[in-house]
C-alpha cells in the first residue's frame, strides 16, 4: 500500500519529519470494505479513523422516530 495520498492530506494541515512520517505510517492499519459492508456497527466503541483512498464512505443513523439520517459521505476527493 502506498501512503502517499494521506501524507499528502496530513500535510496540508501540519509538517511532519520523515521520522515522524515512518512512526505514523508505522500505525496505520488498511481495511478493504465491499460495496455495502459495514466499517462499524450500532453500538461499538470506534477507537478508529478512516481515510478513504478509492471509492464512498456513507455515515449515517438512525433517529429517535426511526428515520434514516446521513450524516456525511467520505470519498476519495475530500480526503476525510
Amino acid at each position: 500500500m502506498t501512503y502517499d495520498l494521506i501524507l499528502e492530506s496530513v500535510a496540508k494541515h501540519i509538517r511532519l519529519s520523515k521520522k515522524e512520517e515512518e512512526q505514523f505510517i508505522s500505525i496505520l492499519q488498511e481495511k478493504k470494505l465491499r460495496k455495502k459492508q459495514f466499517l462499524a456497527h450500532a453500538n461499538e466503541q470506534n477507537k478508529y479513523s478512516a481515510f478513504v483512498t478509492k471509492g464512498c464512505l456513507r455515515s449515517y443513523f438512525i433517529d429517535m422516530k426511526g428515520f434514516l439520517q446521513f450524516e456525511t459521505n467520505l470519498t476519495q476527493s475530500s480526503n476525510w
